[in-house]
């Protein structure tokens, strides 16, 4: 809401840490309306934007980054689980003025870089930068969607689809989500929880349209099997 925003974020802060895409909190998805908000209201109050795009980060939205697509503008960037390709590597962007105010010895890192680590990161990085292969990440993303709208239209338990690109998912009203999660694996899929009542889907970026289909096919079994309406 930017206007209860507004109300709120004054000089008093520090910084405001944002996901563009809640991972774990839902699979909401900021409005470009609240993100231009953040950005004039950081920039008045001279606060420190951060965005967390450790799971949004790296082409999962079909954008390098999530923020791309709002048009956030943030001062710091954090980075990890897909830099290194699955290899335990983190990173911070920040500008020059986040720069010129730590010292040494300030800010440290537990998987920073490391010469195979960041080795795989070049060569992740150079796929994951191809405009090309982002281009074909939001039309997966699309069609990602548009599989779990027939879900929808198949369950009345499973509300209106979530989240953007290929961090996708549904709230399921029919029972705990863990039984759809345990349900799924058992019958060969992998999928997630997120919030209280989020079934998640986060397929590789590689992932092709047949197999997208060939999981919501278990996603169908497997609610059928719960007793999903």
């Amino acid at each position: 809401d930017p206007g209860k925003l507004a109300g709120i974020l004054d000089g008093s802060f520090a910084a405001v840490f944002v996901e563009v895409v809640q991972g774990e909190g839902g699979l909401s998805v900021m409005t470009e309306e609240f993100a231009a908000a953040l950005n004039s209201l950081c920039r008045k109050h001279d606060v420190i934007l951060v965005a967390d795009e450790v799971q949004t980060g790296l082409g999962r939205t079909g954008y390098v980054f999530a923020s791309e697509m709002v048009g956030l503008e943030p001062d710091i960037v954090t980075l990890s689980k897909p830099l290194a390709g699955g290899l335990p590597l983190s990173a911070t962007l920040i500008p020059a003025k986040i720069n010129d105010l730590l010292e040494v010895g300030q800010h440290g890192t537990t998987f920073g870089g490391g010469p195979v680590t960041t080795a795989v990161a070049s060569k992740v990085l150079d796929i994951l930068l191809d405009p090309a292969f982002l281009t074909r990440v939001r039309e997966k993303g699309v069609y990602l969607g548009e599989l779990i709208d027939d879900l929808s239209g198949h369950f009345a338990d499973v509300g209106e689809t979530k989240g953007a690109g290929l961090l996708r998912g549904f709230p399921y009203r029919g029972g705990p989500v863990s039984e759809i999660v345990a349900g799924a694996r058992d019958n060969g899929l992998l999928v997630l929880s997120s919030g209280d009542d989020i079934v998640r889907i986060a397929p590789p970026l590689v992932i092709e349209n047949e197999q997208m289909e060939e999981g919501i096919r278990i996603l169908k079994k497997t609610l059928k099997g719960k007793g999903a309406h």
